[in-house]
């Protein structure tokens, strides 16, 4: 079984003209706020960061560090929101879901941080 990492690096390079698309997309939704999760979740989301609970990954989804039910359901939520938002974005611009999640979870990273 292949890794997130592993499948993202065997992708060919991405053309200036899709990086550009998936950059756009991207940018409007990480502007729009959409890619960290509702409005009822926003301050479970951000507690969660500051406490070390959960952690942003290379895939754009947002990963499990302490495994407790709160966690684990607002983890499921926000990803269930976030794949959405990628597999709309990603068919409006034209790349591919993985491109589009790869291009996410960089923004993501350098906006909260990543998985240690």
């Amino acid at each position: 079984m292949t890794t997130v990492k592993e499948r993202i690096m065997s992708l060919p390079p991405l053309s200036k003209t899709s990086l550009s698309k998936a950059l756009a997309g991207v940018t409007l939704a990480l502007g729009l706020g959409i890619l960290g999760a509702s409005p009822a979740l926003a301050l479970g989301l951000d507690q969660a960061r500051s406490a070390g609970q959960v952690c942003e990954g290379a895939d754009g989804l947002l990963k499990v560090v302490t495994p407790t039910p709160e966690v684990k359901a607002l983890v499921e939520s926000t990803n269930s929101q976030r794949l959405r938002l990628y597999q709309e974005a990603a068919r409006k611009e034209g790349v591919t879901l993985v491109e589009m999640q790869a291009v996410s979870g960089v923004k993501l990273r350098e906006r909260h941080g990543s998985c240690r």
